[in-house]
């Protein structure tokens, strides 16, 4: 019955040929009667939902995570398609806050326009809905569009890109703790090779890391959150960038370990219901010593959607990072990052975290999200 009803409203909203068929209306909207049920759809200048409209939602989000996703971002095409704004955006959001989401490109009336991306994205920004995906797509949109400013103002590594050194505990040389650290993540290391919305590949990982209340891991994490803190407080002063915009007022910091054999490698991806992510290496295998070879680094830059382009026509420059151990980095959860294989047996041990909008609680997948994501 609950699919029935959607559909409703999406035909409702779509064809206003059918206007005839509503049954009343108020201040706030119009309504549709079927099945019993009364319905109520926005005209496209009201602000905000009717109070019946969001009835509607709250019943449509009771229904199974996968099933109320689909039937919010079906919602919300028709509202994009109508021209209403600022309801598109919040069914985006609930369905964006419910778990995993279709890529944006998705809700297009043709998968290649990318004009209609980048209006789509730039709307969804303008309405609060600043998240890593839409941002990432937005600065794809732009970089296709060859709109290299616009690309090199959301992908500033000047601004938002951090690279340090943490200084260990008082009492510990950077060696002998990274050695403790080592050790309390190897006990709990899981091997992954999935083909599922994970960016690992032949891999091992240890998904608590930054969740333990061993000695070492938990003044590892201590040490990271005051790089955010450093982080946070030294951003310019720019209200109008998304990403500064979204700066979260509450978050939380996790993480997990990646232990990195010969063949192990991570898929170009972001991550997902993250405001920003980085990286603390833990142990450097020797062949990533060599500056020219590059093996076991990794790869800043630009998302495959703009292979074969090259930084001057999108804008989009790429950062090499040698996974120096004791040095971390710290950079914008939609800046796309990847690995290849380092080709040998040494160990590289990386902790990968997170900092993690409150509003996202109770509501993020564990691992990074594949680039490209699945359709």
């Amino acid at each position: 019955m609950l699919g029935a009803h959607l559909g409703d409203v999406i035909d409702a909203i779509n064809d206003r040929r059918e206007a005839r068929r509503f049954t009343g209306a108020d201040a706030g909207g119009f309504q549709y009667r079927r099945h019993g049920v009364i319905i109520a759809a926005m005209e496209t200048t009201a602000p905000d939902f009717t109070a019946a409209q969001q009835r509607m939602l709250d019943r449509i989000e009771e229904a199974p995570t996968e099933a109320a996703t689909f039937q919010l971002l079906q919602l919300a095409a028709s509202y994009w398609k109508s021209g209403q704004t600022a309801e598109f955006a919040e069914c985006f959001r609930r369905a964006y806050r419910r778990g995993r989401c279709r890529k944006i490109s998705s809700l297009l009336t043709s998968r290649d326009d990318m004009e209609e991306l980048a209006r789509i994205t730039q709307a969804l920004i303008d309405h609060g809905c600043r998240y890593s995906d839409v941002i990432s797509e937005h600065a794809i949109a732009e970089a296709l569009l060859g709109r290299v400013d616009a690309v090199r103002s959301l992908v500033d590594y000047g601004r938002f890109f951090r690279q340090g050194r943490c200084i260990p505990p008082s009492g510990s040389s950077l060696e002998g703790f990274n050695r403790a650290v080592a050790d309390e993540i190897k006990p709990k290391l899981a091997f992954y090779d999935e083909e599922d919305a994970s960016a690992i590949r032949k891999s091992w990982r240890n998904d608590t890391a930054l969740q333990a209340k061993t000695p070492a891991l938990a003044a590892l994490k201590a040490l990271l959150a005051r790089e955010v803190e450093t982080y946070l407080a030294n951003l310019p002063d720019d209200p109008d960038h998304p990403f500064i915009a979204s700066r979260p007022r509450e978050y939380d910091l996790d993480g997990w370990a990646n232990a990195s054999p010969a063949d192990g490698y991570l898929l170009p991806h972001i991550h997902s219901r993250t405001w920003a992510t980085g990286v603390y290496y833990v142990t450097q295998p020797e062949v990533s010593r060599d500056t020219h070879g590059q093996r076991g680094w990794l790869r800043v830059g630009s998302p495959p959607e703009l292979d074969g382009k090259e930084p001057s026509e999108t804008g989009w420059e790429t950062r090499l990072i040698e996974p120096v151990a004791g040095s971390f980095i710290l950079m914008p959860a939609y800046f796309t990052h990847a690995t290849e294989p380092m080709g040998v047996e040494q160990e590289r041990i990386s902790i990968a975290f997170e900092v993690q909008p409150a509003e996202f609680r109770d509501q993020r997948p564990r691992r990074s999200k594949k680039r490209p994501s699945q359709d």
